[in-house]
């Protein structure tokens, strides 16, 4: 399974649009402790086969990546034009470290099909003053030992 972060560095305030996160065409809307805070939208893009039924998420620390709970976790949509591609866009604040894991999840009860393999993600963002600054970071992770 291939992993790629995309990050755009901008500012947002408690003025800017009230998503905190979006997956494609889809709006979510998650707290944050302070949404006045600047933050960096991260386009996350996991390319890994599901099974009809199931979808692809990530699930890490604090809120805005769901407090490690599969319930909660943030979907990402498979990409109509590349197969196995499955992408998200979460608002994350400036200077602070991330951790999470993929997971794959069945559509009908959330329940965990599998959980990706450790160590977990970890992702630091600057705290850059650039209002838009594009950062690429390609990671191979597995979901148990096995490649997509």
């Amino acid at each position: 399974m291939v992993i790629i972060i995309c990050m755009f560095i901008s500012s947002c305030s408690q003025e800017d649009s009230n998503p905190m996160f979006e997956t494609n065409s889809e709006t979510h809307i998650n707290n944050l402790e302070s949404k006045a805070l600047p933050s960096v939208l991260v386009t996350i893009w996991i390319r890994k086969q599901v099974s009809f039924g199931q979808y692809v998420a990530i699930t890490g620390d604090g809120a805005e990546l769901g407090n490690w709970t599969p319930a909660n976790s943030i979907p990402l949509l498979e990409d109509a034009n590349q197969e196995n591609y499955h992408s998200a866009s979460v608002y994350l604040l400036k200077g602070k470290t991330y951790e999470f894991k993929p997971l794959v999840l069945n559509r009908g009860d959330k329940s965990v099909v599998e959980w990706g393999d450790d160590p977990n993600i970890v992702i630091s963002l600057p705290q850059t003053s650039l209002v838009e600054l594009l950062l690429w970071f390609i990671l191979g992770i597995n979901f148990h030992g096995k490649d997509c």
